[in-house]
Formats: C-alpha cells, structure tokens, sequence
C-alpha cells in the first residue's frame, strides 16, 4: 500500500493548485485513498485535497470484503476484471488485476466521486467482480475549473505487470490512456515504468564560471533550519527571500553579493512559520524557486 500523507498533501495542494498554468495529476497505489482520509482529524488538507482537488470520495478498501461497499458479499476471485465506466471523461480498456486472494490479499480501494469536487469528476474504471458484480469506482478523474485534470485509482499500475491475469502490455496501456487525456503524449510517445520522481534543478543558462543557483543542504522537509548555497555570476547582487502559499513574504534570509565560492546562508523557521509549504526564492536578473516543507 502506498501512504500520502499531510506534509505530501500541503506539497501537492501547493505545486497543483495555485499554478497559473494547468497541471496533471496521476496517483495510483492500493491504499492510497484510504491513507488520505484515515487520520483526518491530525491531517485534514489530505482528506481536502482528496475530494475537493481530486473529486474524489473514499468509500472502503479491500474490494474482496464483504460489505465493501455495504451490503456486498465477500468476494476473492483472484483476477478482478477492471471496465471502463460509462459516461467517463476518457474511455479506458479493459484489463485484469491479480491478488486479490490467497496469499497476496492487496487492498484495492473503492472510490467515489466526491459531492464536494471543486470541478467535474467522474467514475473512470469498475471493479467487475464474479461475486458482487459491478462495483464503482476503481478509478476516478477530474477536471478543475483552472483546467487542472487528475486521475487516481485505487490500485497500483504495478499489479498489472503480474503474470497471470493482464497481459504484459496492460501497465504502459493504462498510462498511456491517461497521459494521452492529458494531453501529454503524441506520435510514438512511450513510457518508463519502472522511473522514479526526482527534483527539476532549473538551470539557468549563462557564461562559464559561476551561475545563479539554489541548493538546499538538507533536502526539503524541516524539522529545524533550513541551509541553504548559493551561487551567482561575479558582481551580482541577489536576494532571497522565503514566501508562504498565498504569495506572502515570510522573511529575507540575504541580501547581496556572492563570492565565486558561493555562500552558505540558513533560515529558522522555528517561532516565525507554522508547519506547511513554503518557498525559497533567488532573484539576481533570473530567479530560481525551490519548495520548502516545515514539520512540527
């Protein structure tokens, strides 16, 4: 199972919501609904985003139970058949998933869509269970008024590359039907299924020697200071300055030049900046962002 949690939502709320331009969202993991709405009390921008952002409304896991969703009997058929649903934003194919019985037992998640999206969201793949029978959602998707669209299953894409059930094409045919409504794929597009998410270093092109840039020493999400490097062209004098969500300045950490060595420098949210995203922001002619996540 996969967990997104508080410190993961206030990160997402920040980079998919309050960008000018629209954005894509995937989230796919069994488990992963479930872990957003089950300490909503300690972690409610995870519940929040989940049904206002992503329109999505958790409703049970483990398909295979009886009474997910109320009232159905337990079913443990091993290869779950997944169907698109109709009326959806895209039509997805038909494929399988694995363990769903002895011994793996994986949680798949039931979904809804939520009465509190913000936008329209819509059931995208049913569960097609021997037993139940149809059970909605597998999958749901949603578009934000900003154009901002989304897609989160209950399931992780992973179990469809198990023998057995799907066929060995199933993985990149479902990213390649959700990626191709986002827009983002063309003409002999393809997709690495075992990448990983990594951190964009927006380089800033210039002279050879020194150019502008922003490295945080201790990644980050902090439990304490936050140390920062900092690098510019000979004789240019930067700032930087550490801004909230809504677009306010929290603090100026420097001003002024920096060596051809770079200069280190720190900034003590502690007493200043209560837990959530913040951003540290580099201006010397370019300017350079990096995200920020205080914990408590």
């Amino acid at each position: 199972a996969f967990n997104l949690v508080e410190e993961d939502a206030q990160a997402l709320e920040a980079w998919y919501t309050w960008s000018s331009e629209p954005r894509n969202l995937y989230v796919t993991g069994d488990g992963i609904a479930k872990s957003m709405t089950g300490e909503a009390i300690r972690e409610p921008t995870a519940l929040e985003f989940l049904e206002t952002r992503l329109g999505v409304e958790f409703l049970c896991d483990a398909v295979r139970n009886a009474g997910c969703p109320g009232g159905s009997p337990a079913d443990s058929t091993d290869c779950v058949p997944l169907a698109g649903a109709g009326g959806g934003h895209f039509a997805p194919a038909a494929t399988w998933l694995p363990g769903n019985a002895c011994p793996t037992l994986r949680s798949y998640d039931v979904l809804g869509v939520s009465p509190s999206a913000t936008g329209d969201a819509r059931g995208n793949l049913t569960y097609e269970m021997p037993v139940k029978g149809s059970v909605s959602y597998a999958s749901v998707s949603h578009i934000q008024p900003a154009g901002h669209r989304s897609v989160v299953d209950g399931f992780s894409t992973a179990w469809l590359l198990a023998a057995g059930c799907s066929p060995p094409s199933a993985t990149e045919d479902r990213l390649a039907e959700v990626f191709t409504w986002f827009g983002e794929t063309g003409a002999g597009g393809c997709f690495d299924t075992g990448a990983t998410l990594g951190a964009d270093e927006d380089p800033v092109p210039g002279p050879r020697g020194p150019v502008l840039g922003l490295q945080l020493r201790d990644g980050a999400f902090l439990r304490g200071a936050a140390r920062f490097h900092l690098t510019a062209p000979v004789d240019r004098e930067v700032r930087l300055e550490i801004y909230d969500v809504a677009g306010r300045r929290v603090a100026e950490v420097y001003r002024g030049k920096v060596p051809a060595s770079g200069l280190d420098t720190a900034w003590d949210p502690t007493g200043i900046a209560a837990s959530g995203v913040y951003f540290a922001r580099l201006t010397g002619a370019e300017t350079i962002t990096r995200r920020l996540v205080v914990l408590r």
